[in-house]
């Protein structure tokens, strides 16, 4: 399935670098699965010498970004890929994305053998080669999000599809605005596939102030106890459990794609929106199951029926619900729940493994699960806890002054994978639990356990391997 979303980086270079490494790290786990790990292995070491076999040249000036206010501060969360990296199922062509709206295409021997370029306001988010390799699918973010589909031989444009047209119509965002923060604009937010010719995608609108060209944040208060009932049990002494929240609002739907007519098959809801950021889908080999989770946040009307947190498993083929699972959420720390990249269900379908951003993970048999309409579990894990520390706060508006606050910090751990018989989770960047939208917020002191790779048994849960995985913060 997918381990989910791609993030961070400028692509202004090395190119070939990235791929070695990738093919390494690929190779390095993939071999260790093979093998009769020992229960507990806190690193490994003895990273062979990368030897670079190419360079592309600089595709993207750095005074076009300090021009354009394109740069990261070094307490700043970027939630926006700076430039992405993504390779052909055969091998042999690389295309790569910068934030002026452009994409190149290498081959092997590191020739450019195309380029795309896109109107202002056009940037490149989802990037992907069909599995046949016979197709570059581009989703970009922009007023409109368009869905674009080449031809790989001809370069010929096969398909254009608008999410406007689904979603609340054009981004109150500019194009100006989008240059520098892209996720304000409408996304094309995440591209799958399965074996039977079909390609699904998940649209997302965030309303923007169409004045002050900025999201718009409203404050909610909300009683766990009426969203997840099943916190009554842990608290039988509480009548409610009343917490507030600085909410966006974001509109998604999911459209399914049939590959060999480029006709629409579906769409989800059928009638209606998502009042919820989808981020992540995934489906079998065979296209029987697609299972899609929910990014942080409440809807203001209905935070019952749309909130974060949430596993929602689709019948692949006409877009029915089958199940739906809303994840409790770790109280007191944490008072709600978030899936960016935890979703992968197995390529036969029998399993779907979740990971929300706390520490968790959670195997479902999901071949019960749909059969029965409700979820079913293998087994549960928390494998990392959050714990107190200091976090400076960093006021957005200039002349503010800068803040130490006692939290909750966690190493955010939403990104999961099944492998064979394995299931891979990875932990990366520290962040804090506390959250307002004033402010930047920057812990004091690492986790303990961020930027981990841990390994379970798919079947057992039982813990196989713990490496710190060279420290690199990683969330795709």
């Amino acid at each position: 399935m997918t381990l989910k979303t791609t993030h961070i980086g400028i692509a202004v270079g090395i190119v070939i670098v990235a791929i070695v490494l990738g093919l390494y790290i690929y190779y390095h786990y993939s071999t260790l699965l093979e093998m009769k790990l020992p229960k507990k292995v806190e690193n490994v070491t003895g990273i062979p010498e990368l030897k670079v076999l190419w360079t592309s040249p600089e595709l993207i000036p750095k005074s076009w970004l300090i021009e354009h206010g394109i740069y990261d501060k070094a307490w700043s969360w970027r939630t926006f890929v700076r430039g992405q990296v993504t390779i052909s199922p055969n091998g042999k062509l690389i295309a790569v994305t910068t934030r002026k709206g452009e994409i190149y295409v290498f081959n092997d021997n590191g020739k450019i053998v195309r380029k795309l370029t896109f109107t202002l306001g056009e940037i490149p988010y989802r990037v992907v080669f069909s599995p046949n390799g016979k197709y570059l699918v581009i989703g970009l973010i922009s007023r409109e999000g368009k869905l674009l589909v080449y031809d790989v031989n001809t370069w010929k444009l096969l398909f254009e599809y608008k999410a406007s047209n689904d979603l609340l119509g054009l981004s109150n965002a500019s194009e100006a605005t989008i240059i520098k923060e892209p996720w304000y604009g409408n996304r094309i937010m995440y591209v799958t596939f399965d074996m039977e010719g079909r390609m699904y995608i998940s649209i997302s609108q965030l309303i923007i102030d169409s004045k002050k060209q900025r999201p718009i944040y409203k404050k909610i208060s909300i009683d766990l106890f009426e969203i997840y009932p099943e916190l009554k049990k842990r608290y039988p002494n509480l009548t409610r459990y009343v917490t507030s929240y600085w909410t966006l609002m974001t509109v998604s739907k999911i459209i399914a794609i049939d590959m060999r007519t480029w006709k629409i098959l579906w769409k989800w809801p059928k009638d209606d929106y998502a009042y919820i950021s989808i981020p992540i889908l995934d489906v079998d080999d065979n296209g029987k199951y697609l299972a899609l989770g929910t990014w942080m946040g409440y809807y203001l009307k209905d935070p019952k029926k749309w909130h974060g947190g949430t596993v929602f498993v689709l019948n692949a083929s006409n877009g029915e619900l089958l199940y739906r699972w809303d994840i409790l959420p770790r109280i007191p720390v944490f008072n709600r729940t978030s899936i960016y990249n935890g979703i992968d269900l197995s390529s036969d379908g029998k399993y779907l493994v979740v990971a929300p951003s706390d520490g968790r993970i959670f195997v479902i048999d999901n071949e019960r699960s749909a059969r029965l309409h409700r979820s079913v579990f293998l087994w549960s894990r928390t494998f990392t806890n959050p714990i107190l520390a200091n976090i400076l706060l960093i006021p957005k508006k200039k002349g503010g002054e800068f803040t130490v606050k006692s939290t909750y910090i966690y190493s955010y751990s939403g990104l999961v994978g099944i492998v064979k018989d394995r299931v891979i989770t990875y932990t990366s960047a520290t962040y804090s639990a506390y959250w307002s939208p004033r402010y930047v917020r920057k812990p004091l002191i690492q986790h303990p356990n961020q930027t981990k790779l841990f390994i379970f048994d798919l079947k057992t849960g039982k813990l196989l391997f713990i490496d710190k995985f060279f420290g690199i913060p990683r969330y795709g």
